[in-house]
């Protein structure tokens, strides 16, 4: 438990600007503007994608418990879905948990105030259209590129990436 709060607060303390090289898509894959691997990897395209084990209410209930168990306060969870249902339309299970920590997040706001169009963090869970469920964060090390970034914290945007891929792996049943 300790270990995870360790990670969850690195995962919130800055962004800045450093790279991740973008990996290969997945075999099958390569129309997808975003990386879906058997490992939560960076895509290139500002989403750490990971395969979920379970179904998609199951992969976010264990989002929202590694969450809340790291300390992480939950600002929001929507169902796309479901409000798509009320408007009559019809959507595959898709949700969005809005995370976070204004005691991490505050400095980097003042350091960046642009990067408050990006947090607090989010995560999506959704199925596909063959039943295949889903779970994509936003990369911490895209987002410090989209806003200019703040040089020398390249080691604090691996661990919140490390933190993210963590958080992804207790909720998608997956190996860290």
């Amino acid at each position: 438990m300790t270990a995870i709060r360790l990670v969850a607060g690195a995962l919130l303390v800055a962004l800045a600007a450093a790279s991740f090289p973008p990996p290969a898509a997945a075999a099958g894959n390569s129309e997808r503007t975003m990386t879906q691997t058997p490992s939560a990897t960076p895509s290139g395209q500002g989403l750490i994608v990971s395969p979920s084990r379970f179904g998609p209410k199951e992969t976010m209930d264990r989002l929202v418990a590694a969450v809340t168990e790291a300390g992480i306060g939950i600002a929001a969870r929507i169902d796309h879905a479901a409000a798509a249902a009320k408007a009559g339309l019809t959507l595959r299970p898709t949700e969005v948990l809005v995370f976070g920590n204004p005691k991490a997040g505050t400095p980097v706001m003042q350091a960046i105030p642009t990067i408050a169009i990006d947090l607090p963090l989010k995560a999506l869970v959704w199925q596909d259209e063959e039943g295949r469920t889903w779970l994509a964060v936003n990369d911490p090390v895209w987002l410090a590129e989209r806003h200019g970034g703040a040089a020398g914290a390249e080691g604090n945007l691996r661990a919140m990436a490390a933190g993210l891929v963590a958080l992804a792996a207790r909720a998608t049943g997956a190996s860290p």
